[in-house]
């Protein structure tokens, strides 16, 4: 059934590869402001062709002239919005730079000048929010000087279930060692999970969309093949068995990928739990992909584009997905999983000197 399955997707991944990433410019969703107003829009799309044309830094120091010709002595919230939004852009333009010349300490600090930014001046309270849940992990592990409140996750329940997380980068096929686990999948894969009682998919919002949303076949070989149908999509309609899976506090500036909204969503509904970790090695690996795992960055010779996954890595924060996963596995008991362990053992700052060696952040352009 699961090999069928891969055949549909792989049928239709030809029109669902992305191996470039274009860039796009950053906004805010507020109340009263409308992104799609004619002066917000020349303002957003300028940005996007400025940086498409001249690159990062250039762009940056021409936002940074800007902002220094034009007086703020303005009450009017669209343009203190606008300003906002073209200082935003600026710090972010640099942060991508930095990470263009593999400079990922540098890049940290002005993540940090990011954040601080969006408290002081954002009109969004989510955006506000998640800055100050950035700033409070990184404070923790010594990445930001000021204090804040931990916003840790807590929960005393202790679940009766035990989980294998199979991930993307597996170099084995699921062991039948675990099968009275609860097999977790972010995708479904070329391998046998007959064996395993219960399945759970958690899959992304691209995934769902492109491949899952508007095909009725694979929507009933899926709910046949899982016990659980989870989608990380904020606003995609969803039908039973399909379910919304929850979000951490997470946006533009930093949020956790499949591992850690994995594990948020695990905790949240059962409690603690004892596990086996497969396949997650936050991208440390060369090849980031086994070659039964279907993702939309593979290219037609099978190569996985680096561009794709650096740009991932920049827009969801390496530094902060690694911490968050990291907090997140010290309230579960995860046996075995000696190589998981052995990569979630560094500190931010040897993750991510180990990150600079291995991807290219050239290829952000």
């Amino acid at each position: 059934m699961i090999k069928k399955i891969i055949a549909k997707l792989n049928t239709h991944n030809s029109k669902y590869r992305i191996t470039k990433a274009q860039f796009r410019e950053i906004c805010e969703v507020v109340v009263g402001i409308d992104n799609k107003s004619p002066l917000i829009k020349f303002m957003r799309i300028s940005i996007r062709f400025l940086v498409r044309a001249v690159g990062y830094k250039s762009a940056a120091r021409v936002i940074d002239g800007v902002l220094f010709l034009i007086k703020r002595d303005t009450q009017t919230r669209v343009l203190k919005y606008i300003f906002y939004i073209l200082e935003l852009n600026k710090i972010r333009l640099e942060y991508l730079g930095l990470l263009f010349e593999n400079q990922l300490t540098l890049a940290v600090l002005k993540k940090n000048q990011w954040a601080e930014l969006t408290l002081k001046d954002s009109m969004s309270l989510s955006s506000r929010m998640s800055a100050k849940r950035y700033l409070s992990l990184l404070s923790k592990h010594g990445y930001y000087t000021q204090n804040y409140d931990k916003c840790e996750f807590d929960t005393q329940r202790v679940a009766d279930k035990k989980f294998y997380i199979y991930g993307p980068n597996a170099s084995v096929k699921p062991s039948t060692k675990y099968k009275d686990y609860v097999l977790v999948l972010m995708k479904p894969v070329d391998v046998d999970i007959s064996f395993f009682e219960e399945k759970i998919l958690f899959a992304n919002s691209a995934y769902y969309s492109h491949l899952i949303s508007n095909n009725e076949d694979m929507k009933i070989k899926l709910i046949n093949q899982f016990q659980a149908l989870y989608i990380s999509c904020r606003q995609a309609t969803l039908c039973p068995p399909f379910v919304r899976s929850k979000f951490p506090i997470g946006d533009q500036l930093a949020s956790p990928m499949a591992l850690g909204r994995v594990l948020y969503n695990l905790i949240n509904k059962y409690g603690k739990f004892s596990c086996v970790i497969e396949g997650f090695d936050f991208y440390l690996d060369k090849s980031m992909y086994s070659i039964h795992y279907p993702t939309p960055a593979r290219k037609s010779n099978n190569e996985i584009s680096e561009q794709v996954m650096c740009n991932s890595l920049a827009e969801h924060d390496a530094l902060y997905n690694f911490l968050y996963a990291k907090e997140l596995v010290g309230f579960l008991n995860v046996v075995d999983s000696l190589d998981f362990k052995k990569v979630i053992s560094l500190s931010g700052t040897d993750y991510l000197n180990d990150l600079s060696k291995i991807r290219n952040f050239r290829s952000l352009r």
